[in-house]
């Protein structure tokens, strides 16, 4: 059986996640991609990546943010082009699991239950 979120189906969406330790989206902090410029003459990036826990490509962006731009713009080329980056069904698992983290992290208490104002 489904979940039933006693707020309302997606009340759990509104729930903003404000510390970027806990934040998923984020797998690096803006002090660990600082780091990471300065070391782009020290380190290769099969070894920048392993060190910090990302994938070279992402080490690559942010050595190189030039690639990161042309990456971005092939991508909205596909989009137009038809191309899905998700099916429906990976969208579906994606924002379950993301809801049952919020949920978790309310239970534990470390996010509080005030909610940001949907965007319309």
């Amino acid at each position: 059986m489904p979940y039933k979120d006693t707020r309302g189906t997606h009340g759990v969406d509104l729930i903003p996640i404000e510390n970027t330790m806990l934040d998923r989206r984020r797998k690096l902090t803006l002090a660990q991609e600082d780091e990471i410029r300065e070391a782009k003459y020290t380190m290769s990036t099969r070894t920048a990546a392993g060190a910090f826990g990302v994938s070279r490509r992402t080490i690559q962006f942010i050595w190189y943010p030039e690639r990161l731009e042309r990456n971005k713009e092939l991508r909205a080329q596909r989009m137009q082009n038809g191309a899905e980056y998700w099916t429906r069904e990976q969208h579906r698992e994606s924002i379950a699991s993301l809801r049952a983290y919020k949920r978790d992290l309310l239970k534990r208490g470390l996010v509080t239950q005030q909610t940001k104002e949907p965007t319309k």
